[in-house]
């Protein structure tokens, strides 16, 4: 339905966070959204407001999509507001009580936050109908507001595809102090719900098709990778000191820096490193390595513009990639992915296939070694070209085809 022979189709894409806000999800989701608009589908958007006062915006949404939002629930909206720095002990102490009551409540509930919007999703009129209804998660209550839709509006699409940025089961990011088996059925009910469920790293898909082989059809899930937008050529300078960047969030959980920290000692000063992402520790400035918290994305943009090597570090569990992989892959910036945990070799084997990847392991010799032959002897083989794999088009292209199959 999205080629030159085929009459183009009508999407509703929902996520439950606004659009506009900068985060990873987002990311993927208005690349791919792209991806629909160059396949000639008209898309339509679903999610909530924007929050007054929010200092989380960075994006803009293509001007072709017809926009649908869900009104903000007040708890949610006072919950998840910014903390700001109160004069009074009261206004203080209800500021952290606030922040206590998010923190618990989101360790209780396999949901999100956004769950408490569902119910406004009846307040909007959809007088039209689509072809295909994607729902985007994280967050995850997405695929609950698409439930939503689909009982307020029967055949309001055709087909429904669910868009998995990470699974229910097995989210590493995810700390759910209750017992698995609500999560497995909550996984298995919204499943069995849709006509195909878009997994991006190979690894969920096979993952989930085995965890859930007696209830859910093989045939229901698909991987595909994550989209990028559109070509970047930087064509950093090469200078010294040689520039090095790591773009991304990193917990002691999930995914271990300090290697990557501690080898710019054994690299010294010819050798620069910024790290740029939130945390749940602090790494401090040293005299070749500068850490910063989440910045807005026009500095980042300048950053990566003056970048000679793209650092993506794996999570030490889980089936799950990082997305930035797949982003560097936009770009003629050389990319090193470190890996890690379990699957380090099934990863490799994975993105050897597109010739476009340095490797090393997680350890702070292996990084040194291998970002000065990088710098002083790249490999002609690695190619500095995008991976047309990955584009956004090929992506949307690939779901909207597999869709349209007899999936069930």
């Amino acid at each position: 339905r999205c080629d030159n022979n085929m009459k183009p189709c009508r999407v509703l894409y929902i996520t439950a966070d606004p659009l506009e806000y900068w985060t990873s999800a987002n990311i993927r989701n208005l690349n791919l959204i792209q991806g629909l608009l160059e396949c000639g589908c008209e898309v339509s958007t679903l999610s909530t407001e924007v929050q007054i006062n929010s200092v989380g915006k960075g994006n803009e949404v293509p001007i072709q999509c017809k926009r649908y939002f869900v009104p903000l629930n007040i708890m949610h909206a006072m919950l998840t507001q910014k903390k700001e720095k109160k004069t009074s002990l009261a206004g203080n102490l209800i500021s952290n009580v606030k922040e206590f009551l998010y923190a618990v409540k989101k360790h209780f509930s396999i949901y999100d936050a956004r769950k408490m919007e569902v119910a406004k999703v009846d307040q909007i009129v959809l007088n039209e109908q689509f072809d295909i209804m994607i729902s985007s998660s994280d967050p995850k209550s997405a695929h609950l507001f698409a439930e939503r839709v689909k009982t307020l509006y029967p055949n309001i699409a055709d087909k429904w595809v669910q868009y998995w940025g990470d699974p229910f089961t097995g989210d590493v990011s995810k700390k759910y102090w209750g017992p698995k088996s609500v999560v497995e059925k909550e996984e298995v009910r919204l499943l069995s719900l849709c006509d195909l469920a878009v997994y991006v790293s190979p690894f969920t898909a096979e993952y989930i098709k085995q965890k859930y082989s007696e209830r859910i059809s093989a045939d229901k899930i698909m991987f595909t990778p994550i989209t990028y937008g559109k070509h970047i050529c930087y064509n950093a300078k090469r200078e010294l000191p040689f520039k090095i960047g790591y773009f991304g969030d990193y917990s002691r959980q999930n995914r271990d820096i300090t290697p990557l920290y501690e080898a710019m000692s054994i690299l010294g000063k010819d050798y620069a490193l910024k790290i740029i992402g939130s945390s749940d520790y602090a790494l401090a400035d040293k005299d070749n390595v500068t850490v910063f918290d989440r910045v807005p994305a026009i500095e980042l943009k300048v950053t990566e513009e003056k970048t000679n090597l793209r650092v993506c570090v794996c999570n030490k569990n889980g089936t799950q990639l990082p997305g930035k992989i797949y982003h560097a892959a936009a770009t003629d910036t050389p990319t090193l992915i470190i890996l890690d945990g379990e699957r380090a070799n099934e990863i490799k084997e994975y993105f050897e296939q597109f010739c476009r990847y340095y490797f090393c392991t997680n350890n702070a010799q292996s990084i040194a070694c291998t970002i000065e032959m990088i710098a002083n002897h790249p490999d002609p083989v690695i190619s500095s070209v995008p991976v047309e794999e990955f584009s956004a088009k090929h992506v949307a292209y690939s779901i909207i085809q597999r869709a349209f199959d007899d999936v069930r």
